[in-house]
């Protein structure tokens, strides 16, 4: 009987609270009658053995009988048994279903009208601040707006928090702020003067803003802060975001020809499918970026940092690539024809079919063996025109150049 109690108040399975007695009731009832049973049946077996050993026939049929009729009754009553458990466990299934599905719906209906009640505050406050800065635009059309304004900018962009919502009926992977971009998008269209604009650049932040399939053409973002932000897709041509922070930006697919980079921070940045030709990239670390599959035919990306970046299958044909740092690089498949590579770093760099076509490589630093290590292609033509250099004794550590033997 204890073991019953036990089942019922123990959940096991779960039952609803309300039904526990009744659980451990039914329980203690079915084990007792099933002791009861067992009792009479090893009672009856012992009755079969004593008929077997010299009572008359008849009796041992009778015996028998009564044995299988208590077997036969044992069965049916655990069968009952197990039988009722299954219906009270799949009523208690169905009931915990639909109890979660009408909580679901009602979480779903009150995050809704919080983020309706909070989406309708933020466009109240954006329309605010907007106007105050067109207002102070038609005050004083020469600008600059005053440094109050700009801090009442500054402190709504703050407010403006990233989180992950459904964009083309998928929740993205991410944290974004699509008010962040907004806000952005909104101040780039007013008439403001480059000197009100600069003043709101160096003060707001508009990282993590979502500006996706956005279109900024000759847009001067120079010193904006987009960190983690999302310009996938972007027409970007010919916008100027010479030093900027767009460290874990992602721009996947974007279009940026003709742009200026200078002087950028685009760390761990995912750019694959970057359109970059005739773009400006100097000075600009890239470490861990992703530019995979990207092209940059014609562009300066002079004195860059890629190391432990990806560039693979990139075009980089008729690049300036001069004092480019590509350590740990991986450049399988990327085309680095007629460009100009000298004074860079190829060290450990993957260059696994890699296309040095008319590439100039003076004085590239490379590893001591590179030529004996390497099995690549590539390799085996530069033998035939360049040399490893030891220069330690001329700077002081372990180097070695590339030399052009000619």
């Amino acid at each position: 009987m204890t073991v019953g109690w036990v089942i019922g108040y123990l959940n096991v399975p779960f039952i609803d609270p309300s039904k526990h007695f009744w659980v451990g009731f039914v329980a203690c009832f079915l084990l007792f009658v099933l002791g009861m049973m067992v009792a009479q049946i090893r009672r009856s077996s012992g009755a079969v053995m004593q008929g077997i050993n010299g009572i008359e026939k008849g009796s041992t049929k009778k015996i028998e009988s009564n044995y299988r009729t208590m077997w036969l009754l044992t069965a049916a009553i655990v069968l009952i048994g197990c039988a009722g458990l299954a219906a009270v466990i799949h009523f208690q299934t169905k009931t915990l279903h639909s109890n979660a599905q009408q909580f679901d719906s009602r979480l779903i209906e009150l995050e809704e009208m919080a983020d309706a009640i909070n989406k309708k505050q933020q466009v109240d406050l954006m329309s605010n601040v907007l106007s105050l800065v067109d207002s102070e635009i038609k005050d004083n059309p020469e600008g600059p707006i005053s440094n109050a304004t700009v801090a009442r900018v500054a402190a709504f962009s703050f407010s403006l928090k990233p989180y992950r919502y459904f964009y083309k009926d998928s929740l993205g992977e991410n944290a974004l702020s699509p008010e962040r971009g907004q806000l952005l998008m909104a101040l780039t269209l007013m008439d403001l003067d480059s000197t009100s604009f600069n003043k709101i650049k160096s003060k707001v932040d508009f990282s993590y803003a979502d500006l996706r399939d956005s279109k900024l053409k000759q847009v001067d973002f120079s010193g904006i802060n987009l960190e983690s932000a999302d310009l996938s897709n972007a027409d970007l041509t010919g916008i100027n975001l010479n030093d900027s922070r767009l460290r874990e930006i992602t721009m996947t697919g974007a279009i940026l020809n003709e742009a200026t980079l200078n002087n950028t921070d685009i760390r761990s940045a995912s750019m694959a499918w970057v359109q970059m030709n005739k773009a400006e990239m100097k000075f600009t670390d890239a470490t861990g970026a992703n530019l995979s599959n990207g092209q940059f035919q014609h562009a300066d990306l002079s004195g860059s940092t890629f190391v432990i970046a990806n560039l693979t299958s990139s075009k980089l044909t008729q690049a300036s690539l001069m004092q480019c740092d590509f350590a740990v690089t991986n450049l399988t498949k990327a085309d680095l024809s007629n460009s100009n590579l000298s004074d860079g770093r190829l060290i450990k760099a993957n260059i696994a079919e890699t296309k040095f076509s008319s590439t100039i490589l003076g004085g590239v630093e490379v590893s001591e063996d590179w030529f004996v290590k390497g099995t690549e292609e590539a390799l085996n033509t530069l033998k035939n025109q360049y040399e490893i250099i030891d220069s330690t004794w001329a700077s002081g550590s372990t180097k070695f150049y590339l030399a052009d033997k000619n």
